[in-house]
This record gives structure tokens, C-alpha cells and sequence, in this order.
């Protein structure tokens, strides 16, 4: 995923360094490999990064649901119900 389609996806980190989102991109695509996630891949990485992105000092402008010791925010909550998704096992159709 590019920078401009994660900025396309999530606007509100437009303002954000452009090496930081970078860098928080490449991250979050070496914790969702393909071979897992198929063709969710990129929805996995843009959710994880932006959720990285807003716990980061610069992304403090981004929404956050709960102040929880580990705080998780609204990237966050889809980030795991894709996990869900991706790691539910066989699917019988």
C-alpha cells in the first residue's frame, strides 16, 4: 500500500510526516502477510497503520475510544474484527 492510498483511506492523517506514515506502512505490512490475509491484505495494513500512526505523538489528533493501559482506538477495533475475518478457519460454502 502506498502512502497516497492510505491517505485516500484516511484522511485525517494527511498532515502526518510523510516518512513516519511510510514507515508505520511498512511495518504494518510485514504484520499482515499476504499469504493470510489474501485479498483483505491491504484493508489489514491500512487499519494496523493508521492505528500506529495515532498513538504516535504526531497522530494525537486522531480518535481514541478507550484509555485503557494499552490504549486502542477506532483503528484498532477494525483492525481485530478483520483479523477475525481472515483467521476464522475453513469456510464451508
Amino acid at each position: 500500500m502506498t502512502r497516497d492510498e492510505f491517505i485516500t483511506r484516511h484522511p485525517e492523517f494527511e498532515t502526518a510526516d510523510p516518512d513516519q506514515v511510510n514507515a508505520q506502512l511498512a511495518a504494518a505490512e510485514r504484520s499482515t502477510p499476504a499469504n493470510v490475509w489474501g485479498d483483505k491484505q491491504g484493508d489489514g495494513i491500512s487499519w494496523l497503520a493508521a492505528h500506529m500512526l495515532a498513538l504516535s505523538p504526531s497522530g494525537m489528533n486522531a480518535r481514541k475510544i478507550s484509555p485503557e493501559r494499552i490504549s486502542k482506538t477506532i483503528y484498532w477495533h477494525r483492525r481485530k474484527e478483520l483479523e477475525r475475518e481472515v483467521a476464522g478457519g475453513p469456510w464451508v460454502f
